[in-house]
């Protein structure tokens, strides 16, 4: 091979690699579906537990309000709307039975 056609050789690879190296350097912006995919993701995580927040699945809250109602429970009575005559009203106490 003549010395001229190495030498151009050598100047081509060198030039590749020079491009090679400042391609590599340049910060390059992440294409328009990667940055949409990161915004989609950080919008399901909010939008996620806002969902979870106000259908109180987060912590203690026994409803929507954070009250327990009682409803499930064998004692409760309803809403008592005439509970101030029902004061004076005591029916007997319980116990013993008298005759």
């Amino acid at each position: 091979m003549k010395p001229i056609v190495k030498k151009a050789l050598a100047a081509v690879a060198a030039k590749e690699i020079y491009e090679r190296i400042q391609e590599a350097r340049e910060p390059r912006r992440p294409s328009f579906f990667v940055r949409l995919f990161k915004v989609g993701l950080v919008a399901a995580v909010l939008g996620g537990a806002y969902y979870a927040y106000k259908n109180g699945l987060f912590g203690g809250q026994k409803d929507r309000y954070g009250t327990d109602t009682y409803d499930g429970s064998l004692s409760y009575q309803g809403p008592r709307e005439d509970l101030g005559e029902q004061i004076s009203e005591q029916t007997e106490p319980v116990g013993r039975p008298t005759t």
